[in-house]
């Protein structure tokens, strides 16, 4: 993976960057050719899969760093690359005017709504993210669905269930490119940091 911003906007409360970072402020690299001369160097000897949004939410700042766009613009020209950009965002209208590509996967991360509003409080909702999952598969895109973390909460068999049921009659299921699922995990020292920063969690 690569790191062009460190931080997100959406400071979820079970998110590891808060145990990975002494701030939430926002650092924006703004080096992107290096970043690109770099990536070239490593295409020479063999494909490269990169993940270009892991520590932050890449498509949440694209209206202020048009970084996604760029790095679709450069895999384009780069068929041994394949570059993967989740998101928790609503905020796919700002790429939307680009073609899509073969080797880009556009990766939402979903959850249930009571998870939304609980843990994920300045993120989008459930069906604001489904609507931006259906305009990308009817676009033409190569998306993921990101079911992670699975927290274990009170009456989590119910909601997860009645989660997926919703999640899968709102999109073009036939249509996904994979599904990936993930229980809440974490480094200890993250953990213990995060203990002390969100006493109220």
């Amino acid at each position: 993976y690569n790191t062009m911003i460190l931080n997100c906007v959406y400071n979820c409360e079970y998110c590891y960057l808060q145990g990975m970072f002494n701030s939430g402020n926002i650092v924006v690299f703004v080096n992107i050719e290096d970043f690109f001369r770099e990536t070239k160097k490593l295409l020479v000897d063999n494909p490269v899969y990169l993940c270009i949004s892991y520590e932050t939410d890449l498509l949440a700042f694209e209206e202020i760093v048009p970084y996604a766009s760029a790095w679709i613009e450069f895999a384009r020209v780069n068929p041994n690359l394949i570059i993967e950009i989740r998101t928790k965002s609503n905020q796919y209208k700002l790429i939307r005017n680009l073609k899509p590509t073969d080797n880009t996967i556009l990766a939402w991360t979903i959850s249930p709504e009571e998870v939304i509003k609980k843990y994920e409080s300045k993120t989008p909702t459930l069906n604001q993210r489904l609507r931006d999952i259906e305009s990308a598969l009817s676009d033409g895109w190569k998306v993921r669905i990101c079911i992670d973390p699975i927290l274990h909460i009170k009456n989590w068999k119910e909601i997860y269930s009645n989660f997926i049921e919703k999640t899968f009659s709102s999109i073009s299921f036939d249509k996904i490119w994979d599904i990936s699922i993930g229980t809440f995990r974490i480094n200890a020292d993250y953990l213990k940091k995060m203990k002390k920063f969100r006493s109220d969690s």
